[in-house]
C-alpha cells in the first residue's frame, strides 16, 4: 500500500483525535482526502469486495478483527469500543 506522508501525517491526526473523543468528525478536508486514497489502495489490493458472498466475509472479517483486538488489548483498553454507536450493515449498501 502507498499512501502520501501528507495525507498519512493528517490521517494519524484524524485518528489520535477520533481515539480521545471518539467523534469521528473531520477536522480539515486532507482528512477526507486521506480515508479516500485509503479507500482507493484497499480498492486495489483487495480481491473480497468484489466477491458475491462479500457480506458474509465482511461480518466474518469484523468479528474476527474485533476480537483479535479485545484478546491483545484487555477489558479495559478495549471497553471504550461499547460506548460507540454503530450503524448496522445490509448487503448492498
Amino acid at each position: 500500500m502507498e499512501l502520501d506522508r501528507d495525507l498519512a501525517i493528517s490521517l494519524f491526526e484524524w485518528s489520535y483525535q477520533f481515539m480521545t473523543d471518539h467523534n469521528p468528525q473531520f477536522h480539515h478536508p486532507s482528512d477526507a482526502v486521506g480515508i479516500d486514497q485509503l479507500s482507493s489502495e484497499l480498492e486495489r489490493i483487495l480481491k473480497e469486495p468484489f466477491q458475491e458472498d462479500y457480506g458474509e466475509l465482511l461480518r466474518l472479517a469484523r468479528e474476527r478483527a474485533e476480537s483479535k483486538y479485545r484478546s491483545r488489548m484487555g477489558d479495559s483498553h478495549s471497553s471504550w469500543l461499547d460506548s460507540l454507536e454503530y450503524r448496522k450493515f445490509s448487503e448492498g449498501e
